[in-house]
């Protein structure tokens, strides 16, 4: 099984040396197709040094895939359900994912469940499009 990186191509992370060095490992690059790599994954893995409103998280919660996050604020609203790791320590981070894909460090499946629903609910398509109406009625009224 191959571990799916998407990764800025501008930065060192995703150098082609390093892809040669490391076995499984497939660095995807962007895609449009995200549903698809999800899909074949087995774990997620954002390094982020920053998020708002983490999409990629959403989705992956979405896919139900066990779920391993930088320690930053924008993942901190996931904190009930995902793995986090310190970005100052990826030797800690390597330690996690390596648990996480061995099968060793389990996820809380009804956490998980409990998780998604909420951002079901929080992120779903009405409840941004009954947002959205609100806000451009509230800008024509006022």
């Amino acid at each position: 099984a191959y571990e799916i990186v998407d990764c800025d191509w501008s930065s060192d992370v995703c150098s082609s040396d390093l892809q040669l060095e490391i076995p499984h490992l497939h660095l995807a690059g962007p895609s449009l197709q995200s549903t698809d790599w999800l899909r074949a994954s087995d774990i997620f893995l954002s390094a982020s040094e920053q998020e708002g409103l983490p999409m990629a998280v959403l989705e992956a919660a979405a896919h139900r895939l066990p779920t391993l996050l930088s320690e930053i604020p924008g993942h901190e609203r996931f904190r009930d359900w995902a793995c986090f790791f310190p970005l100052q320590d990826p030797t800690l981070g390597a330690k996690v994912l390596n648990e996480l894909l061995a099968g060793s460090l389990s996820m809380d499946s009804q956490k998980s469940k409990d998780a998604l629903k909420r951002v079901e609910e929080e992120c779903g398509s009405e409840r941004m499009v009954n947002r959205y109406l609100a806000l451009y009625r509230s800008a024509l009224e006022g």
